[in-house]
């Protein structure tokens, strides 16, 4: 059974804030557990021992069950101690936030946005230029960071990813 995980209001904040500090295997993992891919999708992507990594997040609030899967892709509910989700996270992606007033949000959204796109085409390869990203504290200091971005994603998935990437996030004007 393909079973698919989302992080939890817990999981997006230490992704953004660090204030548990996990492991660095588990910050991996919980990088790319995405509410989209199956644990089919995430084994290969996450280092270690997934079941007891997923186990740990699970166990530490970080994650949850989004959906269960029977081998012939039927979907089947949620176990009973996960959130309900509102819709199924593949059915539909959500629309594209709209521009925030606050510049800082607007950072904060270019950071989030950036990283999402990075740790989806390179998983735990992505970590150190998430980590450079996440650290950024002013348009400048993020503008360094998504160059070296830029620059990883070209020498690993090339030139039409890094292209992509420096059209969604380094041409564009922030806010």
């Amino acid at each position: 059974m393909a079973t698919v995980y989302r992080k939890t209001d817990k999981g997006r904040n230490e992704i953004e804030t660090r204030a548990n500090r996990l492991l660095p295997r588990l910050r991996s993992a919980l990088i790319v557990i995405d509410g989209q891919r199956s644990d089919e999708q995430l084994r290969g992507m996450v280092a270690g021992d997934f079941d007891a990594t997923v186990e740990a997040l699970l166990g530490g609030g970080y994650i949850e069950v989004v959906s269960v899967s029977d081998p012939r892709g039927q979907p089947r509910a949620a176990p009973t101690t996960a959130a309900p989700a509102a819709a199924p996270a593949a059915a539909m992606p959500p629309p594209p936030p709209a521009a925030p007033a606050d510049p800082r949000q607007a950072l904060a959204d270019r950071k989030r946005q950036a990283v999402r796109f990075l740790t989806d085409r390179l998983g735990p390869a992505a970590e150190g230029a998430a980590l450079r990203i996440e650290s950024a504290r002013s348009p400048l200091d993020l503008g360094g960071a998504l160059e070296k971005a830029e620059a990883l994603l070209r020498q690993m998935n090339g030139n039409a990813t890094a292209n992509a990437f420096r059209a969604q996030f380094i041409e564009l004007p922030l806010g």
